[in-house]
C-alpha cells in the first residue's frame, strides 16, 4: 500500500591501481513505486575523472544511483503520507482515524492519572431523508451548522470529531457525567432548533453520553457511547439524551431522580 524499497549486496571487490575488479557479486534490489518516478537527492552521473575508471566501476555507479533514486522516493512518499490530511474537509473536524489516536492517548492518560473521560456521540436523526427531500448541498449544510454548534459549546481543552457521515463523537477531558450530561442537554436543544431551510421543518438528533472506567479501551467507551445512541433512537424515539454510566447502566440525572420520587 505504500512504496517501500530495499537491497542486499555482497561481493568482493579488488582493486590495483585504477582497476577494479568485482568478484562473486550478488545483488537483489526490490522497489515498489506509487505515482510518476522521483528523482535522485545528488546528481552521481560520473565526472570525466570517473569516467576514465573501469566499466566495473561504472556498475557501482550506477548501483549507486539506483539506491538514491529508490530512497528519494521513500522520502517524497514518507513525507506526503506524514503531512495527509488530518481533519474532516467539510466541518474541519478531526477525521476518524485522529479521533480514534486521540480517544486512544485520552484513555491512556486518564487510566494512568486514575482521573474519568466524558465522551459524547451525536447522530442527527432521519438524515438520509434530508439528503434524499432536499438534495446533498443541504445535507452537508447541515453537518456544518451542526459541527458549529459542538464547537460553541466545547472547552478548549476539548476535542470534537467526525465519526461517520451523520455522526459526530467528542472527548470531553476530566469531566463529570453529570457536567456531560448538561452539555449534552444544551447541544439537543440547539440542534432542535435548526431549519433545514428557512421556514421549513427542524433538525434533530440522538444523543449518547458516558465516562471511561479503569482499564477500558477505545473500543469499550465507544460500545457504550454507541448503545447510548441506540436506546435515544429506538427506546426514547429519537430528539433525545441517554447517559450510561462507566458500567453501562442507565444514568438519570440527579434532579429528574427527585422528580421521579415526589411523583
Amino acid at each position: 500500500m505504500a512504496p517501500s524499497y530495499g537491497f542486499y549486496a555482497y561481493g568482493e571487490f579488488t582493486r590495483k591501481g585504477r582497476e577494479v575488479v568485482i568478484s562473486n557479486m550478488t545483488l537483489t534490489a526490490v522497489c515498489m513505486r506509487e505515482g510518476k518516478a522521483g528523482r535522485p537527492t545528488k546528481d552521481v552521473t560520473p565526472s570525466a575523472k570517473d569516467r576514465q575508471l573501469t566499466s566495473q566501476t561504472s556498475i557501482m555507479r550506477h548501483l549507486v544511483y539506483f539506491i538514491n533514486a529508490m530512497s528519494y522516493e521513500f522520502e517524497e512518499s514518507h513525507r506526503r503520507t506524514e503531512t495527509k490530511p488530518r481533519k474532516d474537509w467539510l466541518t474541519d473536524f478531526m477525521n476518524r482515524g485522529e479521533l480514534e489516536n486521540a480517544i486512544r492517548k485520552r484513555l491512556d492518560y486518564a487510566n494512568a492519572s486514575k482521573q474519568q473521560m466524558a465522551v459524547l456521540m451525536v447522530d442527527i436523526d432521519d438524515f438520509k431523508s434530508i439528503n434524499d427531500k432536499y438534495g446533498h448541498d443541504i445535507g452537508d449544510q447541515t453537518l456544518r451548522q451542526v459541527a458549529d454548534i459542538l464547537r460553541a459549546q466545547m472547552r478548549k481543552v476539548d476535542s470534537p470529531g467526525r465519526w461517520g457521515q451523520d455522526e459526530f463523537f467528542v472527548i470531553l477531558v476530566g469531566m463529570s457525567l453529570e457536567k456531560a450530561y448538561s452539555v449534552a442537554e444544551r447541544i439537543c436543544k440547539k440542534i432542535r432548533k435548526l431549519e433545514i431551510v428557512p421556514g421549513g421543518e427542524c433538525v434533530t438528533a440522538s444523543l449518547g453520553v458516558t465516562v471511561s472506567a479503569a482499564g477500558d479501551d477505545e473500543a469499550d467507551i465507544f460500545k457504550r457511547a454507541d448503545h447510548a445512541v441506540y436506546l435515544a433512537k429506538r427506546k426514547k424515539g429519537k430528539n433525545c439524551v441517554v447517559v450510561l454510566d462507566e458500567a453501562g447502566k442507565t444514568w438519570k440525572p440527579p434532579k429528574e431522580k427527585q422528580d421521579n420520587k415526589k411523583a
